[in-house]
């Protein structure tokens, strides 16, 4: 900075450190000394409000603590490779049990399963027309026949995933008690998810209920996951990708696109001065930036980016929508599964209410259970046609039980969270993922004789059983290196074996 003086004012040539540019002031020495921001920039000493808040932002970000990570010159792909991740939660205690008879210890059939609602013996596990045999030999409560008083989560997924559909998919569950009616139950996955590497392209992880941060009625397991988009309609979805407040009001979609194309210019050519030529910080960011507001520009000058369902015949198909009109629950879900497995978006948690239904009648719990498999094999033949590889969560808090020593099919009369599950369910375009061919069987801990689900396995916590849905996803993805850097020391090296049940798709 320069200084020019004579009797009555004093000339400063000011440098901006941004830009390099030039600029002579004039201080009137009569004129009292500015004080105040307004006095400033009647000065000249500063400009408008841009450019005194952008250089101290740049400079910050020149940091050395503050550089990118990114290797490549390439903009970022979604996903990084991993397959979709859906969680279906029941909320209010669904008695998932019920649709599935869990084994014990020694994974052998328990000698009654009256209190799950499936007879006072092990007949459910040996009758076939108490039960049936749909993924590689897993009996599942209930056959095909809509008579038949339980399983009719199972025979609502068969009515809505072809026979091709579920010999591609593989089934694990998981024994394990949570609270009851409780949505502090710690068993939701996506932040651990969204930490080993899934990602959305264009936009964020997805759920229904805003009632926690996770998206559905649960907290997060050990990794809070990002605040997700909270999807009632489809409108939810498409207008996140629209400019807010008055530039989506007052500016057509042209004139947006020209405000986001003058964006990206600016924030490359800021970018590049914010580090010497050469510097990793100052390429990096210009990358990252540029791609960024890359991107805000496609979306800004498309009509449909890809994120509708309804134009898609095969999936409008699955889900019974028509484009004309993007209003209820079937158009939203389906969005919601649709950009998960396009990779628009990373995790999608779907919350289904109803699921509190002791003391109802059997029908009644049946046909919400039938309910919950339809959507669940509305998923899984969703991504049949798009040639998608997908994991499927299914979770609830809590669960039922019915009176001791009742007959099969007898209704639930008490919430009871000892008799808990979860499902994981893991499909694949090429062939059906593999389930390890050992003594662990497809089950992740146990039941005790008792009925209910043990403490003493090695997911004998809510966190825990989280942890091995996170382990099944690595392994399904060909990707368990990277579970230590996101849930190190959750397990014992020894208890891995059991945890780990799917293994990598071909």
């Amino acid at each position: 900075m320069k200084d020019k003086k004579n009797d009555d004012v004093i000339s400063k040539l000011v440098v901006d450190e941004s830009t390099g540019e030039e600029r002579l002031i004039t201080l009137h020495r009569d004129h009292p000394k500015p004080v105040t921001r307004r006095d400033f920039l009647s000065t000249g000493i500063i400009g408008f409000s841009g450019m005194m808040v952008a250089p101290s932002i740049l400079n910050v970000l020149a940091r050395p603590e503050f550089a990118f990570g990114q290797e490549t010159d390439q903009c970022s792909t979604s996903g990084g490779g991993l397959p979709a991740f859906i969680t279906v939660n029941l909320s209010g205690g669904a008695s998932l049990s019920g649709n599935l008879p869990p084994l014990n210890e020694g994974r052998d059939p328990l000698p009654g399963y009256s209190l799950l609602g499936l007879g006072p013996d092990s007949g459910v596990m040996l009758n076939d027309t108490m039960s049936s045999t749909m993924f590689q030999g897993v009996r599942v409560a209930g056959t095909r026949n809509a008579t038949v008083p339980a399983g009719h989560f199972w025979l609502g997924l068969a009515n809505r995933a072809a026979q091709g559909t579920v010999d591609k998919t593989s089934l694990v569950n998981v024994c394990i008690a949570s609270a009851d009616d409780n949505s502090g139950n710690r068993k939701d996955v996506s932040g651990l998810i969204m930490a080993s590497g899934l990602s959305g392209e264009i936009l964020p992880n997805l759920g229904t209920t805003a009632n926690t941060p996770t998206g559905i009625g649960h907290q997060a397991a050990i990794v809070t996951p990002e605040a997700p988009l909270i999807v009632r309609n489809y409108s939810d979805i498409a207008g996140s990708l629209r400019p807010a407040g008055t530039l989506a009001t007052r500016l057509t979609d042209a004139r947006r696109k020209k405000l986001l194309e003058l964006v990206g210019s600016l924030s490359g050519s800021q970018a590049r001065t914010v580090a010497s030529p050469g510097s990793a910080t100052g390429i990096t960011l210009a990358r990252v930036v540029e791609c960024a507001t890359g991107k805000n520009v496609e979306l800004a000058a498309t009509t449909d980016p890809g994120i509708d369902p309804g134009l898609e015949p095969s999936v409008a198909s699955i889900w019974g929508i028509n484009p004309n009109n993007k209003t209820g629950t079937a158009y939203a879900q389906a969005a919601m599964i649709y950009n998960s497995l396009k990779g628009n978006a990373s995790t999608s948690g779907i919350n289904l209410g109803g699921y509190d239904y002791h003391g109802n009648a059997r029908a009644t719990t049946n046909q919400r259970d039938r309910e919950a498999g339809e959507l669940v094999g509305r998923i899984l033949e969703t991504a049949a046609v798009m040639n998608k590889a997908v994991m499927i969560y299914v979770t609830s808090d809590g669960s039922v039980s019915a009176p001791g020593g009742s007959a099969f099919g007898d209704r639930y009369t008490n919430d009871s969270g000892t008799r808990g599950m979860d499902y994981i369910l893991a499909f694949h375009p090429n062939s059906r993922p593999q389930v390890k061919n050992d003594p662990f069987k497809h089950q992740i801990g146990f039941y005790t004789s008792g009925q209910g689900a043990s403490d003493q396995s090695v997911v004998g916590s809510v966190e825990k059983a989280a942890a091995a849905v996170l382990a099944n996803y690595l392994s399904f993805a060909n990707q368990m290196v990277r579970f230590d850097t996101v849930a190190s020391g959750v397990f014992q090296r020894g208890d891995m074996d059991e945890v780990v049940r799917i293994l990598p798709a071909s």
